[in-house]
C-alpha cells in the first residue's frame, strides 16, 4: 500500500502488511538475506517501486520459485534491465 505526503511529493513509502516474518529490503548493493526461512520450496515474489512487480519472461508478475536447502542458500547474480525500473 503506498503512502504519499501531500506537501512533499517526494516523500513516500509503502507498507507490506504480511502475516509471516520472511521479508527483506535489499542493501545498496542489491543484496539481501532472508534469515530463518524454513526448509522446502517458497514461491518469491520481486518487487520494486516503480514499476512495482518485476514482470520478466522468467519471472512471470516477478514470481520464481527456489527451493531452500539447510545452511547457506544463494541465488546468484540476477540482472535487471535498467528499462525494467521505469514506469
Amino acid at each position: 500500500m503506498p503512502i504519499h505526503c501531500n506537501y512533499h511529493p517526494w516523500e513516500s513509502a509503502f507498507v507490506l502488511p504480511l502475516d509471516h516474518p520472511y521479508v527483506d529490503i535489499s542493501a545498496a548493493d542489491g543484496t539481501f538475506c532472508i534469515a530463518r526461512l524454513p526448509v522446502g520450496r517458497w514461491e518469491f515474489q520481486a518487487w520494486h517501486e516503480k514499476p512495482e512487480r518485476l514482470d520478466m519472461p522468467m519471472w512471470p508478475k516477478g514470481r520464481f520459485s527456489v527451493t531452500i536447502k539447510p545452511e547457506t542458500n544463494d541465488l546468484g547474480t540476477i540482472k535487471i534491465a535498467p528499462t525494467m525500473l521505469e514506469k
